[in-house]
């Protein structure tokens, strides 16, 4: 991690991503504000990754994930929340969670138990959706191969977001304005090829761990 502060400070690299790397390799307190850019972590061709600036999902990019119309997934395999009452099924055989925009906004959900889908492959959540949940741990979910969520989700409560021991995972995006009150950002032990964070989020973040992934090139 201090080659790749090193790299980002000789080649030019934004001071979002300086800071990111500083705070993992230091355990320095990390401040952004609104107007910071997205950093991107992406797979180059060498089968390298590299630090990047790039675009965070919106609403309308997830909207093709998002409309049930598209999934050819078994019905059994598949978890559609459309409504909040969807949001408490619990079925370790599904592999594919989506969630419509502006559900799971109520302050009596403030938790999701993601670790009862030993299954899951790929987590899609919509624009405005559950605002008052404190934490998202995707632990030892070695099936889970992409994470999407829109934007201004997880807005209201502070909390947590930690990505670890998922051996699969590809692509982890977020879109602007989430988790303006969290103070902990974690990913570690992951095969992650492309993170992209988007504006505004984890402004208060407090802890950033990068930890075990392999090394970091603009």
């Amino acid at each position: 991690m201090k080659d790749s502060v090193e790299r980002i400070v000789h080649k030019g690299g934004s001071s979002i991503l300086l800071r990111l790397a500083e705070k993992a390799a230091r355990e320095l307190d990390w401040q952004t504000s609104y107007g910071s850019r997205i950093a991107s972590l992406s797979m180059g061709s060498a089968g390298k990754r590299r630090l990047a600036l790039g675009c965070a999902p919106s609403g309308s990019d997830l909207a093709e994930c998002i409309d049930p119309s598209s999934s050819i997934e078994a019905e059994s395999t598949l978890l559609l929340i459309e409504y909040d009452r969807s949001f408490f099924e619990n079925r370790p055989e599904v592999e594919v969670i989506r969630m419509r925009s502006g559900v799971c906004d109520d302050p009596d959900i403030d938790c999701w138990k993601l670790h009862l889908f030993p299954a899951l492959r790929e987590l899609t959540v919509g624009d405005d959706c559950l605002h008052f949940v404190k934490e998202v741990k995707l632990i030892g979910l070695d099936r889970l191969e992409k994470v999407e969520i829109g934007r201004n989700c997880f807005r209201e409560s502070e909390g947590c977001f930690e990505v670890s021991e998922c051996g699969a995972l590809k692509s982890v995006k977020m879109g602007k304005g989430c988790c303006v009150k969290w103070s902990s950002f974690v990913m570690k032990n992951c095969s992650i090829e492309e993170v992209s964070i988007g504006d505004g989020c984890f402004v208060n973040c407090e802890k950033t761990v990068f930890e075990s992934l392999s090394t970091v090139e603009m």
